[in-house]
């Protein structure tokens, strides 16, 4: 049993570790710390870690589009003067952008 309560204490200060500093592999491995000592996944700092770990992965989502969207370029050089603009396409920008402002508060 005290080892049970020192495991349990262990985690929580290790899933309140990981969401203090947003680190994503401290989260990950108290989330799968918490798993296998059947930590109760209702408790506060496990569902905070759980909702900043998915909080975390959205963002590197986000990320990897804008990265990806910029990379294409959004423009070819017509003359030394003259950009067209018209190869632009934003629509995937938007939806990432939409779905992480959809989210950004969701804790749920």
């Amino acid at each position: 049993m005290v080892v049970k309560i020192k495991n349990f204490r262990d985690c929580r200060a290790s899933l309140q570790q990981g969401v203090a500093n947003s680190d994503k592999a401290k989260l990950e491995s108290g989330i799968a710390k918490a798993r296998e000592i059947n930590f109760p996944n209702n408790d506060p700092a496990y569902v905070a870690a759980v909702a900043e770990l998915e909080r975390i992965k959205q963002e590197e989502a986000l990320l990897a589009e804008l990265s990806a969207q910029m990379a294409r370029g959004f423009c070819n050089q017509v003359d030394q003067h003259t950009w067209d603009h018209s190869v632009i396409d934003a629509d995937s920008l938007d939806h990432a952008l939409q779905v992480r402002n959809t989210t950004q508060y969701n804790t749920t």
